[in-house]
């Protein structure tokens, strides 16, 4: 998950490409997505700056964050899976009877 940085260190926030000229362009690393303080509280919203790398969770288990900049709203449930709403981080497993 994420890519490598210097010395092998995950990189969880990074721009899209080279020559970033401001902080509104730092993002989320595949495989891990923005959750603001607030959304883990409230469900709130966001725009997918990542001024903090804490802000860049992993993508949760039945989920995918395949590019850069998801977002809550973004991530990708996979087919055995299931959440609530776009604007829930819980990802449930499909039940079979």
């Amino acid at each position: 998950m994420g890519t490598e940085g210097e010395g092998g260190d995950v990189v969880r926030v990074r721009t899209a490409a080279d020559g970033a000229t401001s902080l509104a362009q730092c993002i989320c690393s595949p495989g891990y997505f923005f959750l603001s303080s607030g959304e883990a509280f409230f469900g709130l919203l966001n725009t997918g700056v990542a001024e903090d790398e804490d802000n860049c969770v992993p993508c949760p288990e039945g989920a995918a964050c395949p590019e850069y900049g998801h977002t809550l709203r973004s991530i990708v449930v996979q087919s055995e899976y299931w959440r609530s709403s776009a604007n829930s981080s819980t990802t449930l497993r499909c039940e079979t009877h």
